[in-house]
């Protein structure tokens, strides 16, 4: 296999700029509906059965928000860093179910100013906050936060032992990392699959790894795996369901560039060679390596 690009910020940013989950699209749809946005929720912003335009830019909508939650412990009380948060979706669902506080960090200047806008619109503002920036360059608040989470956002960061080494210092003592990403789930075995492979992290911008190098790196910085789930056949279902929507007409002004993705996307999750995992760990020691029994 051949080494993988490297994806400039601005790259990563253009990704989201024609992305089709926007604000835009987004209160549209709501206007489109109701024929107001007077009294919204959060709700009415992240779930939508027919379009899927929402805004939880991650697979499993507010489903997967409540069920990655539980599994990290998330309550009233928790202070959670989104690492990667977009247009705040995920924030916002948790800051509304379970009355925490979230503060969410992103590259995109375009995203945070649209984040900033939806949280205010459904009147979250004093529970949820945005940061724009790098996350690798930027400066964050050392031992403040239960949990960090993330939700389809580390597959645009390269270096992902730095970015694992920099949330570590951001939690508390037995703090959590909650995570749901793509990974790669095997190596392709003949030049189409390469080519296919390569041709999705270009479309996503994205540096893929296995399940068992996240489980690895987690280690090396001293965090005990306690979650770990395959979530592949839900990636699959969405994509077939939003090729669906595509060519029936149900969404529309989606680019060329991203059902192309879908389809290669749902082609590479069908060869079992790209998936979807879950994984919460927990903060020990530092110095402690070991890895207690799962607990899943």
């Amino acid at each position: 296999m051949a080494a993988p690009k490297t994806y400039s910020s601005r790259e990563i940013q253009a990704l989201y700029r024609t992305h089709l989950l926007r604000e835009e699209a987004i209160l549209k749809r709501i206007l489109d509906h109701r024929g107001s946005l007077a009294g919204i929720t959060e709700m009415d912003l992240a779930e939508d059965p027919v379009s899927e335009i929402t805004d939880q830019n991650h697979i499993g909508g507010v489903k997967f928000v409540k069920d990655l939650a539980r599994k990290a412990g998330i309550g009233p009380a928790t202070e959670i860093l989104d690492v990667g948060c977009g247009l705040g979706g995920s924030a916002r669902c948790l800051a509304h179910l379970f009355g925490c506080r979230v503060h969410g960090v992103d590259l995109s200047k375009q995203r945070c100013s649209e984040a900033l806008d939806l949280t205010k619109l459904v009147g979250l503002e004093d529970l949820v906050t945005f940061q724009h920036g790098d996350v690798l360059k930027i400066a964050l608040p050392t031992r403040r936060f239960d949990v960090v989470w993330a939700q389809s956002a580390w597959v645009h960061i390269e270096n992902k032992e730095k970015l694992i080494k920099k949330c570590r210092k951001s939690l508390k003592a037995e703090g959590r990392i909650a995570l749901e990403e793509p990974c790669l789930k095997r190596l392709p075995r003949n030049q189409r699959e390469n080519r296919e492979l390569r041709d999705l992290a270009d479309h996503w911008k994205s540096y893929l790894e296995g399940l068992d190098v996240w489980t690895e790196l987690l280690s090396s910085q001293s965090f005990e795996v306690y979650c770990k789930t395959d979530l592949s056949p839900e990636l699959g279902k969405l994509y077939r369901k939003l090729i669906r929507l595509a060519r029936g007409g149900v969404i529309t002004h989606v680019s060329r560039s991203e059902q192309k993705a879908w389809e290669l996307g749902l082609r590479l999750v069908a060869k079992g060679i790209v998936g979807y995992f879950r994984l919460v760990a927990r903060k020990l020691p530092q110095g402690d390596f070991s890895l207690r029994a799962m607990r899943a």
